[in-house]
């Protein structure tokens, strides 16, 4: 398995939003490879866009477990949060992102 082309392809089927077949995909990665941040990511992203938010929130906090500093995930976890309308945790995250990537 090409882990890198499979999370391109998994990618590009979010962008068509096909997020069900994204998810699929997503999957079959983090169980060849539990420690591939973007691939949880990139299904929490999914998840949350089929406004499945609790299990985009399981997911993505596997993202943070491999990568804490992840800005991407960061970033997603507040708007994970936005959605839920729980606007103390998103600003959270969000300030999670300033503290990590100053830069950003």
């Amino acid at each position: 398995m090409n882990i890198e082309h499979d999370l391109n392809q998994a990618m590009a089927l979010c962008q068509k939003q096909k997020f069900n077949e994204a998810i699929k995909l997503f999957e079959k990665i983090v169980l060849e490879d539990p420690s591939v941040a973007d691939a949880w990511r990139g299904m929490a992203k999914a998840k949350m866009m089929l406004n499945r938010l609790d299990e985009a929130i399981v997911d993505n906090n596997k993202a943070l477990q491999a990568d804490p500093s992840n800005l991407w995930a960061l970033i997603l976890m507040g708007n994970i949060y936005a959605h839920k309308q729980e606007l103390d945790k998103a600003m959270a995250y969000y300030e999670k992102v300033v503290e990590c990537h100053p830069k950003d």
